[in-house]
């Protein structure tokens, strides 16, 4: 993974943790919990960008913001400590892993936006399919205990070897 990607990925992670505890959390958390300004933010959110899901917040949407809060966003926390240290240990798992998940949830969030017509919001969507897709080419193409090491990197070091 080079350095780009790994900013990428952070910058994703960093901006997702705020969106999923002020913004997708209220379609699960109680309304006493919730405060104002997360409300009014949701409410802006909603009526800028004209989104039918987090108004109407179908069941099955539900059920995906409830492992998005209890799954997700603890795995956020691991995914951004580990790309931010470049800490080898089961980022590939995890990543890959989570990477896999999202992409699944994404299918059917991105095809009712896509079919109700809707390409502004489905442009708002689309990166939470997207980088995961790139975190799972990136994760998927390097070997464990090398995820950081780039590959120019890695053959200069492997031709140095076979020199001694």
């Amino acid at each position: 993974m080079n350095d780009l990607m790994r900013r990428i990925f952070i910058a994703y992670f960093a901006t997702h943790v705020p969106a999923t505890i002020l913004i997708d959390s209220q379609a699960i958390v109680p309304d006493k919990y919730v405060p104002s300004f997360a409300k009014s933010l949701l409410q802006l959110h909603i009526k800028q960008n004209d989104d039918f899901l987090m108004l109407e917040q179908p069941l099955w949407l539900k059920s995906f913001i409830v492992f998005e809060v209890l799954v997700q966003l603890p795995l956020f926390f691991v995914l951004l400590r580990k790309l931010r240290k470049r800490e080898e240990n089961n980022i590939r798992l995890l990543g890959i892993g989570y990477s896999c998940h999202v992409m699944t949830t994404m299918v059917p969030i991105l095809n009712e936006i896509y079919w109700r017509g809707s390409f502004a919001l489905f442009m708002i969507y689309f990166p939470y399919f997207f980088v995961p897709l790139m975190l799972l080419y990136s994760l998927s193409l390097s070997e464990e205990g090398n995820v950081f090491i780039r590959k120019g990197r890695r053959r200069s070091t492997r031709t140095a070897k076979k020199m001694r």
